[in-house]
């Protein structure tokens, strides 16, 4: 082969060597790294101190172990390096760092099969048209009323268009508890839990404020739905929340759906949503369906809990209901999907069984792996190689690469 001529991508196939400007820029980065990281010493210090546990590592491991990441060169910008290594928890003892993936490294495969999904992962990040779908395919959902809006009054247009019922009347007549949220929102923003408290006022996400003060909220139209009324058990770990499961499936070479991981989330205080962006906290899931021992929020200088700040519930061994229909559901919904890769499901347990709320292809592949488990595995088996095939041009209808 004719020299600086590039190698096909495949499964299988050798990467070409870098060229020796790039292995020398390589080697630039390396030496300004450990420079850096020396420089930074002081914040490590602090980030070490402020999540010190029985079963910490010696701090001259930590720093030992930072290094040893940076003369790996997947750690870059070495700004995000401290971040990532506090916020995997690798700092305790037991903690590999070799079974997680950096996100610049994840995205580098991911981005090719989400251009490959094409539509149908426009369809999947609107909550509006997915859950169309998701009707079409039989799966349970939370019930949809309409569509809320500003009309001089505040308004929500029913299903169809058939009719506009000013909200105080909906809430009386109609549903006297609803969530609204708009359709392309990510991480909890612009939704509110609106419940009836009399025909001046409502409780808006746990305030009570008049109808016409809560319409001063609203800037866009949005989606009204049934609130969904969990699991006595789920809501045990915080009653003021819906306490939701994300769990991630992806597709393998043999293009079958498998659960891959997952994480049981909740609120804290007197919030009503569980997102980590908005103060949450998540507990990683056993394959059985059982917390594991520890929940975090997204913040890398906060120690593990073991039990809920707010009612004590201690998560290890705490059994989620209805854990095989949950996992079972999600796989069946990802086939309705079948050019798109990797999904993250937001799903609900009530007493009848779960539910499915919404879905996200950029699920947050940090967060699971600082919550649940590393993904390194996941990587090298099943997102990379089908990255690769489709890079390659082998990607045939619902994932056959054989």
């Amino acid at each position: 082969m004719e020299k600086n001529v590039p190698l096909p991508l495949g499964v299988d196939a050798p990467l070409p060597e870098p060229a020796l400007s790039e292995r020398l820029w390589m080697v630039r980065k390396t030496i300004s790294g450990h420079l850096k990281l020396k420089r930074g010493r002081e914040k490590i210090r602090e980030l070490y101190e402020a999540t010190r546990r029985e079963d910490s590592k010696p701090f001259t491991q930590v720093i030992r172990e930072l290094h040893q990441w940076v003369s790996t060169g997947k750690a870059f910008p070495v700004r995000m390096l401290i971040n990532y290594y506090f916020q995997f928890r690798l700092q305790y003892e037991g903690a590999d760092s070799s079974g997680y993936v950096f996100e610049s490294e994840w995205l580098k495969y991911a981005h090719p099969l989400l251009q490959y999904a094409g539509n149908e992962c426009a369809v999947l990040n609107n909550k509006d048209s997915a859950w169309h779908v998701f009707v079409r395919q039989g799966l349970p959902v939370p019930r949809r009323f309409g569509v809320f809006f500003w009309g001089g009054t505040p308004l929500i247009q029913t299903a169809g268009g058939a009719s506009v019922i000013p909200l105080n009347r909906f809430l009386r007549h109609c549903c006297p508890c609803i969530f609204i949220k708009p359709a392309d929102g990510m991480k909890g923003k612009d939704s509110f839990l609106v419940e009836w408290v009399d025909q001046e006022r409502c409780r808006v996400s746990g305030h009570i404020m008049r109808f016409t003060e809560f319409s001063r909220l609203v800037t866009l139209p949005l989606l009204v739905e049934e609130a969904v009324r969990q699991h006595p058990d789920v809501a045990a770990l915080h009653p003021e929340s819906l306490n939701t499961l994300r769990l991630v499936t992806m597709r393998g070479l043999d293009g079958r759906s498998r659960y891959i991981a997952g994480m049981q989330r909740t609120g804290t205080g007197e919030m009503f949503l569980d997102n980590l962006s908005q103060g949450g906290l998540a507990v990683g899931i056993e394959p059985t369906g059982v917390l594991r021992k520890w929940g975090y929020t997204e913040d890398p200088r906060e120690k593990g809990v073991s039990a809920h700040p707010d009612t004590g519930i201690v998560f290890e061994g705490r059994r989620i209901p209805f854990w095989k229909e949950c996992v079972d559901l999600v796989c069946r919904a990802h086939e309705g999907f079948p050019c798109t890769h990797s999904v993250g499901w937001d799903v609900a347990v009530t007493s009848a069984g779960p539910v499915l709320i919404e879905a996200n292809c950029s699920y947050g592949m940090l967060e699971i792996q600082l919550i649940d488990h590393g993904l390194r595995e996941v990587f090298e088996t099943m997102l990379r190689p089908a990255a690769l095939a489709v890079m390659e041009g082998n990607a045939a209808n619902k994932w056959s690469f054989n």
